[in-house]
């Protein structure tokens, strides 16, 4: 089996161009861009929970007005 293409970064590779290895190729991919994407997805779910307390807040001054409304 031929692999010519892989995704990522290879950070080491212990095999040369043509090599033929019998039990696995030994390497070890990057994983600076998958933290990034990891840290991206982090900082978003922080944004939408935020969101999420701010639209609470607003619900909740929502019934309040309504409630007084509906008293007066």
């Amino acid at each position: 089996m031929r692999i010519s293409q892989l995704s990522g970064q290879i950070a080491n590779l212990y095999v040369d161009f043509n090599d033929k290895v019998k039990v696995a190729i030994r390497w070890r991919k990057s994983i600076r861009g998958l933290q990034a994407k990891v840290d991206e997805a982090r900082a978003a779910l922080n944004t939408a929970l935020a969101n999420i307390h701010v639209e609470e807040a607003k619900l909740d001054r929502a019934e309040t007005d309504l409630k007084n409304a509906r008293e007066a």
